[in-house]
């Protein structure tokens, strides 16, 4: 007998006619112990990993902290400085919520120490300064209402306080001790904004980004402060007055080296972006959000500033000046989402965001990309920049898809099928399609055989007198139809040529076009072409291009050019941000006024934007 749930309190039995029906019943019973079951395995997983990730997490940090105290207790400030500033950096980078309070003073003590400007250690942090006095007596202090009383009253963001998330907290907490702990529900409770921008707050969209702010002046009384709206720059280089700190509910960021001081022209310094506050001057403060995330808007370019060249690094420093001004690029690898077996993609993600933090017309030193291409390019040697370009981008595209597919088709599908299997920024950016037709001499059918490119190493004729070459002569040498002496057998009737008749043509050209000059030659010496290759501002590619490419016209966007031998010599590149055009030189940066972009004779690498 079964007695249903429904008609247990009318004590009415009910004989059951068909068997099938308990078993039904008692199978759906089943079928929801299980899901339930299910849901709640999960859920204890997910606890567990996370609590595994915090557990390594605090063992992490808590590792730092002992090899920062032994350090210092060895007389190795500066080293503890240097480990301190980029572990720091790298919490302060992690995208958690925001809702850990730092009284502001010590904040920009801190920053300043970091930053070389401020020769004393801070003290512990005294959070105290923020709350009533009742409320100094706590250890731990939670805000969860608007206004509420254990927050001193009328205090201001970057005035009084600065927020930070929770690992990069606890790190400056155990490593400088104090508190008390005072953290803040967003959920609830809003936070005050200065006077100055109580206009209605919009969140931006994931495009957007953070940048550090400079204060003009730091001194003792807060009152003094004169918070700059977010979103400006101003035209700054490093000097004893100047340190970069956090703006409105922004985490601390500390810049790399700022005690060394780029070195301008005379007549750069004042040319450094004076729009850009204008253009700023009307970004508004985000509001209130479950992560609470405070942006502004992604500079059209990114800051001006300078690259540091320990020995050899100039080849990377000139190669990522390039990059780093197609805006295309930045904005769509900063939207990727960070994994651990992306190391250069991340790495190119963080020297972007310490850029974004950065004074403009200072320099920083590239780090963690020397150090994590160590292994191919060893820092005691000189490197070519073209071999370093092509391998940074091949290892974005590696992460991002895996190995990549590069058969060569003979369907006019080819470029589709390789788009499909390579659906990344580098294939959408700078990756194009050539084809080659071979000739058969004896069905006189052409066979096409599809390959994708990254760029077009040209050959230059090794002109005796070191007469001038075209940029035009060397693609004419580059598509111009040759005779090839070597056995080939057609695709079509299995003939056996002797010898064949090749063209190449740019079947689907790319965003943006990358040529190298083959300047560097093995026969029958390893020697450098010195030549000078003049090229154009505006480069028309339709004589090289199938008859389907529309629109093949290009402007420049970046040069890297190479002085000296083969064996010894220097990098330098020319690329155009915030509409103007710059020379980086390592860590010297002009503005190119004499238009020398226009007429390097060294030209190496060029780069061409499609129009």
């Amino acid at each position: 007998m079964f007695i249903c749930c429904k008609t247990k309190n009318k004590k009415i039995k009910q004989p059951i006619n068909n068997d099938s029906e308990v078993r039904s019943f008692g199978k759906e019973n089943e079928q929801q112990e299980k899901v339930v079951n299910q849901d709640q395995d999960s859920q204890q997983d997910q606890k567990s990993q996370q609590a595994n990730q915090t557990e390594e997490s605090q063992e992490e940090i808590q590792n730092v902290v002992n090899q920062i105290r032994a350090q210092r207790e060895q007389g190795q400030i500066k080293e503890s400085i240097d480990l301190e500033k980029v572990f720091v950096n790298g919490l302060l980078a992690e995208d958690l919520p925001i809702v850990y309070f730092i009284e502001y003073r010590w904040a920009l003590h801190y920053t300043g120490f970091l930053g070389g400007k401020k020769k004393v250690m801070p003290k512990e942090i005294n959070n105290n300064k923020i709350l009533t006095v009742e409320h100094k007596i706590n250890d731990t202090i939670h805000i969860t209402i608007d206004n509420d009383p254990q927050l001193q009253p009328g205090i201001q963001p970057e005035r009084h306080y600065s927020l930070l998330n929770e690992k990069a907290w606890k790190f400056i907490h155990l490593l400088y001790g104090g508190g008390p702990t005072i953290t803040i529900d967003l959920d609830n409770a809003k936070l005050q904004t200065p006077q100055n921008e109580k206009e209605e707050s919009q969140v931006l969209q994931d495009k957007e980004c953070l940048i550090a702010q400079p204060i003009d002046k730091i001194n003792d009384d807060p009152s003094n402060f004169n918070p700059l709206q977010i979103g400006t720059q101003l035209e700054l280089i490093n000097d004893a007055a100047t340190h970069v700190t956090a703006t409105t509910i922004l985490p601390l960021k500390m810049p790399t080296d700022p005690q060394i001081d780029i070195r301008f022209s005379s007549n750069n310094i004042e040319d450094i972006d004076s729009t850009a506050i204008e253009n700023n001057s009307n970004q508004n403060l985000t509001g209130k959000t479950k992560r609470i995330k405070i942006f502004t808007k992604i500079p059209i370019d990114l800051p001006i500033i300078g690259f540091n060249n320990p020995k050899y690094n100039c080849y990377m420093n000139a190669v990522l000046q390039c990059l780093l001004s197609i805006t295309k690029f930045n904005n769509k690898i900063l939207k990727i989402q960070k994994q651990k077996d992306r190391q250069f993609t991340s790495a190119y993600q963080d020297l972007i965001k310490l850029i974004q933090g950065t004074i403009p017309g200072s320099s920083i030193t590239l780090d963690l990309l020397s150090y994590i291409c160590q292994q191919k390019f060893k820092v005691t040697q000189q490197q070519d920049s073209h071999e370093f370009l092509l391998f940074l981008l091949s290892q974005i595209q590696e992460e991002l898809i895996g190995k990549k597919n590069i058969e060569k088709k003979q369907e006019l599908e080819a470029w589709e099928v390789y788009r499909d299997r390579n659906p990344d920024i580098i294939t959408e950016l700078f990756t194009g399609q050539i084809v080659i037709k071979n000739y058969c001499l004896k069905c006189k059918k052409i066979c096409e055989v599809f390959d994708p490119i990254l760029d077009l190493n040209l050959p230059i004729q090794n002109v005796s007198g070191l007469q001038e070459i075209k940029l035009n002569e060397c693609l004419n040498g580059y598509f111009r139809e040759e005779q090839i002496f070597n056995d080939w057998q057609c695709n079509n009737c299995k003939y056996q040529n002797k010898f064949l008749l090749r063209k190449i043509q740019i079947k689907h050209k790319p965003q943006f076009l990358i040529i190298h000059l083959k300047r560097f030659a093995q026969f029958p010496r390893n020697h450098k072409i010195q030549n000078d290759v003049s090229y154009p501002e505006f480069l028309n590619i339709k004589e090289y291009c199938d008859e389907n490419v529309i629109n093949p016209e290009y402007k420049l966007k970046g040069l890297i050019s190479h002085t000296g031998q083969i064996n010894s010599g220097h990098y330098k590149a020319y690329a155009q941000r915030q509409n103007q055009w710059y020379e980086f030189d390592d860590d010297i940066v002009t503005i190119d006024k004499k238009n020398r972009h226009l007429n390097d004779k060294g030209a190496y690498i060029i780069f061409y934007e499609a129009i």
